[in-house]
């Protein structure tokens, strides 16, 4: 019995000696992080693990309760379609789903963010193309064909990472994005998952332009890379429609809600003025709350729903369409081909 007891003294303090070691060495490595030399290990390590999956990263300095918490300045971050550049960038992870190769942010915050589209690489051989003067003409028809038929998907799934990434909160102040010469700044909020290899993107986030905070958009959308499939529900708030300078700009204002539930196949989103999606189908409702400059009588409180579909020709369907408030009521069917004009309509 003495024997069994000492047996077990010395497994109890041998346990306990092993967890004092290691929370000695948790701690000095925490410490040693902290240090101007654990900082810059770090620094390296980062931007050699993007380097080695495409992204040229770059930064002035990084600060923070190294691991945990992270605050880079001064960042720049680029790939071969999209450059960003942001002031601050800040976030903090979580340690235990990184055993299972899941980068998982539990605060992910930027502020003062610019993108820029850069220009794809058949461009850039179009262009190489010209230099050397070998079949200037022939080469540069023949990257522009490729150049369509291609779908550049990358331009949804920016990156292709081997691991999954979780982000629980995310917070982007100033997300800068040009659209016809006009500069639109964005504040964006909610959460995202990219799964490993970019294999699907899931969002779920409020986006609103910084002017105009009334006004919102909120959107949740799947996008699965090997089939191309979608899932997308987002519900827009305009409370004035200023807010949608620089796309419209009629003098009418008005207000509006609407929600969209759709699903679909998609091509690529790189180029609006080329086919989007092979496949697209869905529903649409909402609210026209107020429209200036009409009579009082029409201005009242309105709501309207339809479905839609896309044919084999990319034209669209309308179907089961209807606007109605207490003084009127019209229900619409219609065709609209790719070009956005309408080709047959029934209107009651």
């Amino acid at each position: 019995m003495k024997k069994k007891k000492k047996h077990h003294k010395v497994i109890y303090y041998l346990s306990i000696w092993i967890v004092i070691f290691i929370f000695i060495a948790i701690s000095a490595s925490i410490i040693t992080l902290q240090t101007s030399y654990g900082k810059e290990k770090i620094k390296k390590a980062m931007i050699t693990f993007a380097a080695n999956n495409g992204i040229d990263l770059k930064f002035d300095k990084i600060d923070g309760i190294l691991p945990f918490e992270y605050i880079l300045n001064t960042v720049s971050l680029e790939t071969q379609n999209a450059k960003l550049d942001i002031e601050e960038l800040s976030f903090r992870i979580k340690f235990l789903p990184l055993l299972r190769k899941t980068l998982s942010f539990t605060s992910f915050q930027a502020k003062s963010i610019r993108v820029e589209k850069k220009t794809s690489i058949a461009n850039q051989d179009i262009s190489n193309a010209k230099e050397e003067n070998i079949n200037e003409n022939e080469n540069e028809n023949e990257n522009e064909k490729a150049s369509d038929d291609k779908s550049p998907i990358d331009n949804i799934f920016l990156v292709s990472l081997p691991i999954e990434i979780n982000f629980d909160n995310i917070k982007l102040k100033d997300l800068e994005v040009k659209i016809d010469d006009t500069l639109l700044s964005l504040d964006i909020s909610g959460k995202a998952k990219l799964l490993k290899r970019s294999k699907a993107l899931i969002l779920d986030l409020n986006i609103q332009r910084k002017d105009f905070k009334k006004s919102y958009l909120d959107i949740f959308l799947k996008a699965y890379k090997k089939d191309k499939f979608f899932k997308i529900k987002a519900n827009l708030y305009v409370a004035t429609s200023k807010v949608l300078s620089p796309f419209y700009q009629n003098d009418r204002g008005f207000s509006f809600n609407i929600t969209v539930d759709s699903r679909g196949n998609f091509t690529s989103l790189g180029n609006i003025e080329n086919q989007i999606f092979t496949k697209l189908e869905g529903k649409t409702n909402g609210n026209i709350f107020k429209v200036d400059n009409i009579p009082s009588f029409l201005n009242l409180e309105s709501n309207f729903s339809f479905e839609f579909s896309m044919l084999n020709d990319s034209s669209i369907n309308i179907s089961k369409g209807f606007l109605k408030n207490d003084f009127f009521e019209i229900y619409l069917d219609a065709l609209i081909d790719k070009n956005s004009i309408i080709q047959k309509t029934n209107l009651n």
